[in-house]
């Protein structure tokens, strides 16, 4: 009976092993099969330069939403707060200088879309964009150069000029956040048609959290509240 039971165990523990040894395999083939499938899809140069204008397209909308997470910065500018945003609002032209910098400074990483394959994108000059903060959101870029092949440089296809709208009404959302800073014994929380508003404060309680976010398009702002007497506030 025991020598029976054994064996079962025994032949329990090998189905287990080798269902572990094929599912690895599936998932490294599949893996592997993702990848190749992607560098696979770029054979021309029609095919490279949609894959750099569409990372473009992306990475300024992406930009754009990275300056609402960050109270008008981007994460690769300075955070003044333990959470990461500025202590005052700045101007929606100081946000859009900020944004234009940043997507100038960094577009270029959209050719790493490339990498792996016969293409890239040589240097051309500094990069040119355009942003526009209103009732609806704008973003253009100029055109970056183009994509030619590697092995002969005289192949090349040019990467068109790129803009992007985006249905953020950013005054909308910028009076809204106004007036929920504009105390100064913490954040105002109050209901906003369309929008949610959260307040969220550190461990010291001297900072509080703004949070506004817009469920239709997904856009969150937030900025931090340095609080001057905590006093007032259980008040």
């Amino acid at each position: 009976m025991h020598t029976a039971k054994g064996q079962a165990t025994m032949f329990i523990m090998i189905g287990l092993v080798i269902l572990l040894v094929v599912s690895m395999v599936i998932y490294f083939s599949t893996m592997n099969m993702e990848t190749n499938g992607t560098l696979a899809e770029i054979e021309s140069l029609e095919q490279a330069a949609t894959a750099v204008e569409e990372c473009i397209d992306d990475f300024m909308v992406d930009s754009f939403y990275e300056v609402g997470m960050y109270g008008g910065y981007t994460g690769t500018m300075a955070a003044f707060s333990s959470f990461e945003t500025p202590y005052e609002l700045v101007t929606i032209e100081i946000m859009e200088q900020n944004l234009k910098i940043h997507l100038e400074r960094n577009v270029r990483d959209c050719d790493n879309v490339l990498e792996g394959t016969k293409f890239e994108v040589p240097s051309n000059g500094k990069p040119i964009a355009d942003v526009e903060l209103g009732e609806k959101v704008m973003l253009s870029m100029e055109s970056i150069g183009n994509v030619q092949q590697i092995n002969d440089p005289g192949m090349k296809q040019g990467i068109t000029s790129r803009s992007e709208k985006v249905n953020v009404n950013f005054i909308e959302v910028y009076g809204i956040v106004e007036e929920l800073t504009a105390s100064e014994y913490g954040v105002l929380v109050k209901e906003y048609d369309g929008y949610i508003v959260n307040a969220f404060m550190d461990g010291g309680y001297t900072e509080q959290l703004a949070r506004l976010y817009h469920p239709d398009t997904k856009f969150t702002f937030r900025i931090t509240k340095e609080i001057i007497g905590i006093e007032h506030i259980a008040q």
